[in-house]
């Protein structure tokens, strides 16, 4: 894989660039598709007016370039806490980012399912009960914006093992809402990340990819891990999986990192 067919995540930049700046800087790295993560001040939906979102897509469409998905994260908001207006405004919250992906022309976001209490957590079946509430909701607004919301699996979420989301998802409209999966993330909480990718398979729209050791819950470089990129991609291929890579590196000096990264995926055999 070339450089411009990686899709980058901006989450190392959110500090260090506004997003104006980033998408011109890694186009100079050599990348034409990001991941944005929804970030104040890097970029976040309510400070983003009309104006700022214009000059931001013809930016875009200047570098030759295109937003794949933005990320709304998940520490600032919550669909599944136990206080109702809690869960009021996560909801408005990604109703928001879904109105700036129609606006910046991305056609997923990255989210969360929810935040379990890691001590004495609220009982599961109600959280399922909230989340598939607030999924059937939020899918009636995305198709209204031609965007598509893919859940993740996130050790810290209330569903983190692939199993579990494609469960809680049951038959929730699939063209509305699919799965992102990260290896990382799989491997960090000792799911089998070939097991794991074959569960969310029907509903896979994107991948992240970085590199994590099992001590520490990590994004880093791809080779400084205990990642099996070379399993996790030949699966892909055997899945005959054609959507997006999304790089995810998260550290203070990104711009070698994700370089580093693309050149250990292409001696793992990633094309």
């Amino acid at each position: 894989m070339a450089n411009d067919r990686y899709v980058i995540n901006t989450f190392s930049y959110i500090w260090q660039r506004p997003i104006n700046d980033c998408v011109r800087h890694l186009a100079d790295l050599g990348f034409r598709e990001f991941e944005v993560l929804m970030a104040a001040p890097h970029l976040w939906p309510a400070d983003f007016d009309a104006a700022a979102r214009r000059k931001l897509s013809a930016l875009v469409h200047q570098l030759g370039a295109r937003f794949v998905s933005l990320n709304a994260g998940g520490f600032d908001n919550n669909l599944v806490s136990p206080a109702q207006d809690v869960r009021t405004f996560a909801q408005n919250y990604l109703r928001n980012v879904v109105d700036l992906a129609g606006d910046l022309a991305a056609p997923y976001i990255v989210m969360s399912p929810g935040i379990a209490r890691p001590l004495l957590p609220t009982p599961k079946e109600w959280m399922l009960k909230w989340f598939r509430s607030a999924m059937e909701n939020l899918a009636r607004h995305a198709e209204d914006r031609n965007v598509k919301l893919l859940v993740e699996n996130i050790p810290f979420a209330f569903l983190p093992r692939a199993d579990d989301l494609m469960a809680a998802l049951g038959d929730l409209p699939s063209e509305r809402i699919g799965v992102i999966y990260d290896v990382a993330n799989a491997v960090y909480i000792r799911e089998d990340p070939i097991k794991g990718l074959k569960a969310v398979a029907p509903r896979l729209d994107l991948v992240h990819l970085s590199d994590t050791p099992l001590d520490t819950w990590r994004h880093d470089a791809v080779g400084r891990g205990v990642v099996p990129f070379e399993r996790f991609g030949t699966a892909l291929r055997e899945l005959r999986y054609d959507g997006p890579v999304v790089l995810e590196i998260i550290s203070t000096n990104p711009d070698d990192e994700i370089r580093e990264s693309v050149q250990a995926l292409g001696r793992l055999g990633w094309k």
